[in-house]
Order: C-alpha cells, then structure tokens, then sequence
C-alpha cells in the first residue's frame, strides 16, 4: 500500500493525500444474476486526517453496461466489521470505462488519522470485472479485501488480495 501527500499547489497551500494499492492483471467479477452473484470491497488504514474527496477504481471488462455503487464504512479492524454508512456514490459503467480509472466523486466526509475505513462496490445491474492484486504476506497489515456473495453475505476478508483503488483525501 503507497500513501503519499502531494502539493497540487490547487488553492495554494492545499495538500492532496493519496492512499492507493496496484493492480497486477488479476481481477474479480462483479454483478447479482445468474451468472455471478458476488460483491466486493477494501478496507483500509488512514494516516492522516483529511477530507474524502473520491475513490477511483480500476474496471477491466464489462459484459453489458452496468451500475455500480460504492458505499464507504468506518471499520473496525480488530473485530472485522463495518459501522454505519457515511457515504455513497453511484455510476454507470459502460465498455468505453474499461481499462481507466473510474472516479466516484465522494462528500467531503471528514477521515480521522489513524482509523480505519472501507468501501462496499455493489453491482446490481450487470457483470464488471475490476482490477484486483496479490501481495505477499505483510508483517504490517495496512488493508484487505472484502468479498460477499448470495452465499455468504457477511462476507470473508483477504489479507493477500487487495482491489486496484486510489483514495484522495484533500488536506
């Protein structure tokens, strides 16, 4: 996991903190229908306080256009379980978003230093691959993937898989 902070110089004396993880060609599917019923997401440690201005994620494919939601979450590390929804944003993806960076601008919720968070992303219509990563084992866990299906809608946690995701977080 990279986290950085970068002068945009964009108004002057505003810092952008960005917390990211890469993609390596892996990818999960997507989507609520008779071909794929699973929904995903990534938790992850903030160091710094600031201000959620947006997450961006990494389509790969998509077999039709399709909609997809991200709700972000306080999380509780310790106990592995989401709080309550601060915040939600919804987009739809066509073939054309593939293989870019797809942007869910957010509302500004205010992000503690030294807490954890996390994102939900629901596809309720249609099927998306999105860009997802291996890592080795860590002796510092600073996140992990979620995964839930119709089986299982509490979900597992993965602490070698992370989703593609890059959080900006305004100064």
């Amino acid at each position: 996991m990279t986290q950085q902070t970068t002068d945009y110089s964009k108004p002057k004396n505003s810092k952008k903190i960005l917390i990211s993880e890469e993609q390596d060609g892996m990818i999960i599917w997507l989507g609520n229908n008779e071909h794929v019923q699973k929904t995903a997401g990534q938790v992850f440690y903030n160091g710094a306080n600031g201000s959620l201005e947006s997450v961006a994620i990494l389509p790969q494919a998509t077999l039709s256009d399709s909609t997809l939601m991200m709700q972000i979450f306080p999380f509780d590390a310790s106990n592995k379980t989401w709080g309550e929804k601060i915040c939600e944003a919804q987009l739809e993806v066509h073939a054309s978003d593939c293989e870019e960076w797809l942007l869910f601008s957010l509302n500004h919720q205010p992000l503690q230093s030294g807490q954890w968070y996390g994102f939900k992303l629901i596809c309720n219509q249609g099927q998306i691959a999105i860009a997802e990563g291996h890592k080795a084992g860590s002796k510092e866990l600073q996140s992990m993937q979620w995964t839930a299906s119709a089986v299982n809608d509490k979900g597992v946690f993965h602490s070698d898989f992370h989703l593609a995701y890059v959080v900006e977080l305004a100064a």
